[in-house]
């Protein structure tokens, strides 16, 4: 699965937004597969798609969609016994799409219902011994702080 979905990224990043026709059905088929296998690389490649196509109008919303259909399946598999520690993979995919989120499209994110339970999610995660997942979800939260800044 893991090759599948690095396949799928390079063949997004390549295309780039030329392929923003296929965004609906390649949304529709990683989630469908997300609810039946919670792999992590489905989260990964879900925060491709935000990097690629959230700033693109009309498409910010199906990709909330998206995100809030992978929260139910992985915050179940989170919120087992030692679940957080148990799968820093998901805990790092799944901030790393938050923090595609904060970048590309903030108000839709920060207006989603989803955002309550991620940041109380990103809160037990900080204590997580596990680099890359404790890295993502500190950039998260630094995004979040400070996406409401203005750069001059």
């Amino acid at each position: 699965m893991e090759r599948c979905c690095r396949c799928l990224r390079f063949a997004v990043r390549c295309v780039g937004k030329q392929s923003a026709h296929l965004l609906e059905p390649l949304v529709k088929q990683i989630v469908n597969l997300y609810q039946l296998h919670q792999h992590s690389c489905f989260l990964y490649l879900g925060s491709i798609l935000v990097d690629e196509y959230a700033s693109e109008p009309g498409c910010a919303q199906g990709l909330l969609d998206m995100m809030q259909a992978f929260i139910g399946p992985t915050f179940i598999v989170l919120q087992e016994a030692n679940g957080l520690k148990n799968h820093p993979d998901t805990v790092d995919d799944l901030f790393r799409l938050c923090a595609r989120f904060i970048q590309r499209s903030p108000v839709a994110f920060l207006q989603s219902a989803a955002l309550t339970p991620i940041i109380q999610c990103g809160l037990l995660a900080c204590t997580l011994d596990h680099r890359d997942a404790n890295a993502s979800v500190m950039k998260f939260f630094f995004d979040l702080i400070h996406c409401g800044r203005i750069h001059e």
